[in-house]
């Protein structure tokens, strides 16, 4: 198996999105690359798992420093270098897959004290009510999977982190699954390997503490942040992007650092650039479009199909 690891090409590749969509008469890919600087080009890339797998079902937990996490619905996880075009399973777990309930999450990280990447995996042994969740990471640096002793007293809403900042992995998560409102944040310290719970914005509650309002999870400015858009009639009015200070925890605090929109021929918000820019969708026209808040320029780039999802992306040489 191809060694995996190394860092990034300095400063000699331009920043580059990895777009995730489905597309009926391509069937054997769901990922593409597209460069700022063509938005009419989209690369599309062979995913690394096996043709028997469906590409629909494949996701893509995130990317870092040019590796990506890939999951799919089997259970496999794998790592992948697009541009080195190497792939590592990971798959021999130290939890079975035979003891999950089929209730698992798993999220991506990179640990930039021992230069470590990571994955994290959360499997629920039991639907019985208050059973905590097992864990356990997979290093990149030792090549295992060992199971961690830490507490899951939450459930997780995705089976895949919605985020990565600073290396640490986020994912929306609630106390129980039938209290959907009542939702909160978790993140796991890469480094440390423990989770934290971060309560939403008191501006995003009502007066029960139940959510109000829908939030994309978001990186602002090098932040874990959430952008809570207001809708009219299916187009998004406006954008509120809310930025968690640098405390984990009940403790943190909010700051309302930048009100946006309304952007025409947005719908659906998708996500940020690491360059500032809003990702967005049209969902009518299935087109994926680029807003600079500064400047309000409205890039449409040519891309026509359902995006699932858009990650910060950079490629990367391999040791």
């Amino acid at each position: 198996m191809p060694k995996l690891g190394g860092k990034k090409v300095d400063g000699s590749v331009m920043l580059i999105m990895i777009l995730c969509f489905y597309q009926v008469n391509i069937p054997n890919h769901k990922v593409s690359l597209l460069r700022l600087d063509e938005l009419d080009n989209p690369i599309n890339l062979e995913h690394p798992f096996p043709s028997s797998v469906s590409p629909e079902e494949m996701e893509v937990v995130g990317s870092c420093n040019g590796l990506l996490c890939l999951t799919n619905p089997l259970g496999h996880i794998c790592l992948w270098n697009p541009a080195m075009k190497r792939v590592k399973d990971i798959s021999d777990f130290a939890i079975g897959i035979g003891d999950s309930t089929g209730e698992v999450s798993v999220g991506f990280g990179f640990d930039g004290i021992t230069n470590d990447y990571k994955v994290v995996r959360i499997v629920w042994t039991s639907r019985a009510e208050n059973t905590p969740g097992r864990v356990e990471v997979y290093s990149l640096n030792r090549a295992s999977w060992r199971e961690l002793e830490v507490e899951v007293d939450f459930e997780l809403i995705h089976g895949c982190c919605r985020l990565i900042v600073k290396g640490n992995p986020y994912w929306t998560g609630l106390a129980h699954r039938w209290e959907i409102q009542r939702q909160f944040y978790v993140t796991f310290d890469v480094h440390n390997e423990l989770f934290s719970k971060i309560p939403w914005p008191d501006q995003c509650l009502n007066s029960r503490g139940r959510r109000q309002v829908y939030g994309t999870l978001v990186e602002f400015q090098e932040s874990f942040a959430v952008a809570v858009g207001k809708y009219v009639e299916g187009r998004i009015l406006e954008i509120s992007f809310w930025v968690m200070d640098d405390n984990i925890g009940e403790e943190c605090s909010w700051t309302e650092k930048l009100i946006v929109g309304p952007i025409l021929g947005i719908n659906r918000l998708l996500g940020c650039l690491k360059n500032g820019e809003i990702v967005g969708e049209n969902s009518g026209e299935r087109q994926l479009i680029l807003y600079d808040p500064i400047t309000e320029e409205i890039k449409p780039a040519q891309v026509r199909m359902r995006t699932l999802g858009v990650h910060n992306y950079v490629e990367s040489l391999v040791n």
